[in-house]
């Protein structure tokens, strides 16, 4: 794992990657960045014990107070384990050295802004193994649903519904001109976005001082909204993806990019609103006394079936 984030592989590749070959946590469950990334930084990997004293309001102190040398042996030198922190917190302050809306690249997901809150109508935010509803109001809505359950029900609803389209071929297509622009400035925004990730690579590795990354990633960054706002214009005042023949979309969906999914499900689909937990259900089903495993997972599935039913509610376009 160590040599992996050294060779670039980010922690969402890691975890999907140990997800879909069924590698678990010590606790039988599934990896997740923030777990990926407690394990990285755990001392005891490189051979350190660590003592963080009890604080007299009763929480742990968040630094090490002491550190020794550990009875086991270590999984890792201590050198690469220090690499690996630095490269971890280097990720951490790029992310955060944009705003929203500066042209920072932001992972996309196929249902982004389309899965919303019901109660407050705001658009849920992907973070870990959830969809969340982060409004940034005193008391503000924070209800959360699983990421994979939802992706799942909607992916199926919307592929169930184009199944049942039958439309012309040639219909909700743009002109030549229009789609050749557009695709140009589409080229024109991965390559400056690769721009920016050899930018953030050499200031990492000590090729040029903070002024310049701090220079050239803002002159970079304002490059990239300027022709993001150029790309918006150019898309149709109907809908961003009316050159997607409808009568296809089924059979393509599975090779295609996340923002192509996002368009075709845009075309039919308005919005998929997240309801509270119904009050008649239980949040979570407790595994029974001599029950197997398996009969657990497969009760356990069929309550989050149900009570995922009751919660999704789908707006379709006419």
């Amino acid at each position: 794992m160590y040599q992996r984030v050294l060779a670039g592989d980010s922690l969402y590749r890691i975890r999907k990657d140990w997800n879909e070959r069924g590698i678990l946590t010590t606790h039988g469950c599934a990896w997740s960045d923030r777990t990926l990334k407690m394990v990285l930084y755990t001392p005891s990997n490189k051979g350190v014990r660590e003592y963080r004293p009890v604080m007299p309001d009763g929480s742990r102190a968040k630094t090490s107070k002491m550190q020794v040398k550990a009875a086991w042996p270590a999984l890792v030198d201590e050198d690469t384990w220090q690499q690996v922190s630095d490269v971890l917190d280097a990720r951490k302050k790029a992310r955060n050295f944009h705003q929203p809306g500066s042209g920072a690249a932001v992972r996309m997901y196929p249902f982004s802004g389309l899965i919303r809150c019901s109660l407050c109508g705001t658009s849920m935010i992907h973070r870990g193994g959830v969809y969340q509803c982060l409004q940034p109001t005193p008391g503000g809505c924070t209800r959360s649903i699983r990421s994979a359950e939802i992706e799942r029900l909607v992916e199926e609803a919307v592929l169930a519904t184009f199944k049942q389209i039958t439309l012309h071929p040639t219909k909700h297509r743009t002109s030549g001109s229009d789609l050749a622009a557009r695709i140009g400035l589409v080229a024109t925004l991965d390559q400056d976005r690769e721009r920016l990730g050899r930018l953030d690579d050499d200031y990492y590795d000590g090729l040029i001082d903070k002024a310049m990354w701090v220079r050239q990633r803002a002159r970079i960054a304002e490059r990239i909204e300027a022709t993001r706002r150029q790309h918006a214009a150019r898309m149709s005042e109907q809908h961003a993806g009316l050159n997607i023949d409808m009568t296809t979309v089924a059979a393509e969906w599975e090779g295609r990019t996340t923002m192509w999914q996002y368009q075709a499900a845009s075309l039919i689909l308005q919005a998929v609103l997240v309801h509270a937990h119904p009050a008649d259900m239980m949040t979570a089903v407790p595994k029974r006394r001599n029950e197997s495993t398996e009969d657990f997972h497969v009760r356990r599935d069929a309550h989050r079936a149900a009570v995922l039913a009751r919660r999704v509610e789908f707006i379709w376009r006419a």
